[in-house]
Order: C-alpha cells, then sequence, then structure tokens
C-alpha cells in the first residue's frame, strides 16, 4: 500500500480494522530507497527494525538515531521524522498502532517459547515449530495469528499487545 506521503509503498504483514476499515493497528514490511521524510501518523505509535541492508538514521524531532538489524526504534507518528541512508536502500518492519491499541516489537533469538502475539517475522533463517509441525522461516517469511510457537533456531521479530 502506498505510504500517506507518498514517497513509498509498504507490504502489509498483518492488520487489526474497525468495522469502518480504518486500522488500529498494523505491521508491514517497507524498502526505503532514498532519503525523506517518513508520513506524519498523528495519533499513532511508531515501532521499527531493520531487515535488510545497513546504515539508516532517523532524525526524530531533531535527535539522531541509528538504527540497525535486530534493534527495535520506537517513537511518535506525530514526530517530525527524517530517514537518511548511509550505505544504500534498506527494508524495514514497522508496527504502527493507535492508542487502546498499542503494539510492541521485540527481537528474540532461538531457542525461545512465544505466546500471546500478533505476528512474527523471520529476519533470518530460523526453525520454529507449532502446532506439531516444524517449519522453516526464511526472512520476511511472517506467521499471523495465536498459537504458541518454538523458536528453535534464528531470529525474529515478534509483535505482541503492549502491556
Amino acid at each position: 500500500m502506498p505510504w500517506a506521503n507518498g514517497r513509498g509503498v509498504s507490504f502489509e504483514v498483518a492488520r487489526f480494522n474497525l468495522d469502518s476499515g480504518e486500522w488500529l493497528w498494523r505491521v508491514a514490511i517497507a524498502p526505503i530507497v532514498e532519503d525523506g521524510p517518513f508520513s506524519v501518523l498523528n495519533g499513532v505509535h511508531r515501532e521499527l527494525t531493520l531487515l535488510e541492508g545497513e546504515g539508516l538514521v532517523l532524525t526524530i524531532d531533531g535527535n539522531m538515531v541509528q538504527c540497525r538489524r535486530g534493534q527495535v526504534v520506537d517513537f511518535s507518528g506525530d514526530a517530525h521524522t527524517h530517514a537518511a541512508l548511509t550505505h544504500g536502500p534498506v527494508v524495514d518492519l514497522n508496527v504502527m498502532s493507535r492508542a487502546g491499541f498499542e503494539r510492541t516489537m521485540k527481537v528474540l533469538t532461538g531457542p525461545s517459547n512465544i505466546k500471546d502475539f500478533d505476528c512474527l517475522v523471520a529476519l533470518e533463517n530460523s526453525e520454529v515449530q507449532f502446532e506439531g509441525q516444524h517449519a522453516t522461516l526464511s526472512p520476511r517469511d511472517a506467521l499471523v495469528g495465536d498459537t504458541a510457537v518454538e523458536l528453535c533456531s534464528g531470529s525474529v521479530a515478534v509483535v505482541s499487545p503492549k502491556r
């Protein structure tokens, strides 16, 4: 789907909507191919981590933050945020949520037991077990739902309700 500011597109992984179709939280993968402003999303909490690439610096309301794979950066969608690429294009994983439906992202490296989540996205080749099945997830593969998952190896970003 197109970004609110029209400067790119994201690939939606999961979302929860009101009956009107407005989202309350969403998870998306987005390539960033050039320097520029992030969309302003009033009333939205944002979190992101890099899935691919190196060298993304966000300037959030004047404060510079270096973004790295596996490190979660959180900020307000109301903030004036500018992205600068330092080593070519990157791909990030975004979690956006509105008040009352806040979601949070954490990065886990196996082995780990994962419960009570909305979705998880593989950051690297990862082995998981769920519902008696074994599966290999490639980078960007996602599991959406509320089943318990055992992360045997690899690294995943887990999106769950904020407590």
